[in-house]
C-alpha cells in the first residue's frame, strides 16, 4: 500500500472541503541527480481524527482518503518499509503533537539518483512523481507526472459501480465529518520549493529566487488558476544528470 502522505491529505482537504491543513515540501537537487526531499504536514487533532473517521466510514465520500494511513500512529518504520530498495535513506522523521494541539509530521529523505527522487516523491507526496528529462537544446526539464501504477488504479476504480444504498446510509455521518473539516477550512496552506542544479530558464512557479522555484497556495488563493504541479526548465551547464531525452 502506498503511503501517499501529501496527495491523500491534500485531496481530502482541497477537493472535499476546501482545505484544513498546512503542507510544506521542498526538494534540493544536486548536479549529479542526488539530493534531499523534505515534507511537513500540520493539522489540528480534530482534523486528523475527522479524516480517519471519513476513511473508516467508507463509501463514495472516502475515496480520496481510502489509502491514507492512520496519521496518529504513522512511524519512521512505515516510511523506511515503503522506500526499501529504492535508493533512498530516511534522514529525519517526527510525528508529534505540539502544545497548541497541532499534529505535525515531518520527514526528510536523501536520494542518490533520479529513480530515488521519483520513488521518494511518489511515496511521500502521492501519485505525482518529479521526473527530469534532457532537452535537445542542452537544458533540462523537471516536471511532475502521475505514476502509471496509480493511473491504472484510478481506471479500475472508475469502472466500479457505486452502491447507492451505502451512499445514502453514510450521508448523515459524512455531513457531520465534513462540517468538522469545514470549520478549519481557513487553515489551508500548501507550499512547495525546488532548488535546481542549474539556472532557471522558465517555470510555472509562483515566484523564483536564484535557482529555487516556489509554488504557494492558501485559502485566499485556492480558487485562482495557480498550477501547483511543478514544471521547470533549467540550464544544463555543469549538470551531469543522466536523464532520458524529451522534446
Amino acid at each position: 500500500m502506498k503511503i501517499r502522505f501529501a496527495a491523500i491529505l491534500l485531496a481530502a482537504a482541497v477537493l472535499a472541503v476546501g482545505g484544513c491543513m498546512q503542507v510544506e515540501n521542498s526538494a534540493v537537487i544536486e548536479k549529479d541527480g542526488s539530493g534531499t526531499l523534505t515534507l511537513q504536514i500540520s493539522m489540528s487533532q480534530e482534523v486528523a481524527q475527522a479524516l480517519q473517521d471519513l476513511k473508516e466510514l467508507g463509501g463514495d465520500a472516502a475515496k480520496d482518503v481510502e489509502d491514507m494511513p492512520d496519521i496518529t500512529t504513522l512511524s519512521k518504520q512505515d516510511l523506511e518499509k515503503e522506500l526499501a530498495g529504492k535508493g533512498c535513506k530516511v534522514t529525519e522523521f517526527a510525528n508529534e503533537v505540539s502544545q497548541d494541539g497541532k499534529r505535525t509530521i515531518r520527514m526528510s529523505v536523501a536520494f542518490k539518483d533520479l529513480d530515488g527522487l521519483s520513488a521518494a516523491m511518489a511515496s511521500m507526496a502521492g501519485n505525482e512523481a518529479l521526473r527530469i528529462y534532457r532537452r535537445p537544446d542542452g537544458n533540462y526539464l523537471l516536471v511532475a507526472e502521475s505514476s502509471p501504477e496509480d493511473s491504472e488504479e484510478e481506471s479500475e476504480a472508475e469502472e466500479e459501480t457505486p452502491d447507492p444504498a451505502a451512499s445514502m446510509e453514510n450521508m448523515a455521518k459524512t455531513m457531520e465529518i465534513m462540517g468538522k473539516l469545514m470549520a478549519h477550512a481557513g487553515e489551508m496552506s500548501v507550499k512547495t520549493s525546488i532548488t535546481l542544479p542549474g539556472d532557471i530558464v522558465e517555470s510555472n512557479a509562483t515566484r523564483t529566487e536564484g535557482r529555487t522555484a516556489y509554488w504557494q497556495m492558501d485559502a485566499s488563493t485556492m480558487m485562482s488558476d495557480q498550477d501547483m504541479s511543478p514544471r521547470v526548465v533549467f540550464s544544463g551547464k555543469g549538470v551531469k544528470i543522466d536523464a532520458p531525452v524529451k522534446e
